[in-house]
């Protein structure tokens, strides 16, 4: 009996989790999406997939959020290298507390290597951010960026 009622369960279980997956609301990671992609565009009406690599949060001297770093990729939708790394850029984002509004653009960064480059936040302090990349194959092209930011 033990064993039946523990299959009922897990059966139960699989369906309600099989069925919340077939929704797709239009939830607060698709707008985020939407808004880093428009930024992307104003840059290259190219780029229309966008990936986030990376979220950190931004605290102040008392440890409270006072916003967050973004660190997405953008590239062309059919990922063919058309002669411009502008094609596939990196960007570093300052939003809001709310995660709704762009507060600042640090930078775009082309590509050194087409489709195979990797880019991360290495440091946050109170008042910068630092990142690093390389190649993803053979770590060449190392890079290091720092840039400072405001908190409200």
């Amino acid at each position: 009996m033990k064993i039946k009622s523990t299959l009922s369960f897990a059966l139960t279980f699989v369906y309600i989790v099989f069925s919340f997956s077939q929704v797709k609301p239009k939830d607060s990671s698709s707008q985020l999406i939407e808004t880093i992609k428009e930024v992307f565009a104003q840059r290259n009406k190219n780029i229309e997939r966008i990936q986030i690599l990376e979220i950190r949060t931004i605290k102040d001297d008392d440890l409270y959020t006072r916003g967050f770093l973004v660190l997405a990729n953008g590239v062309r939708a059919d990922y063919d290298f058309k002669g411009s790394c502008e094609d596939e850029l990196f960007a570093l984002l300052q939003f809001d507390n709310s995660m709704h509004r762009i507060v600042k653009t640090f930078d775009f960064i082309p590509t050194p290597r087409w489709r195979d480059y990797n880019m991360w936040i290495e440091k946050v302090t109170k008042d910068s951010v630092y990142m690093n990349g390389a190649g993803a194959t053979y770590g060449d092209g190392p890079l290091k960026k720092g840039y400072h930011f405001l908190i409200n």
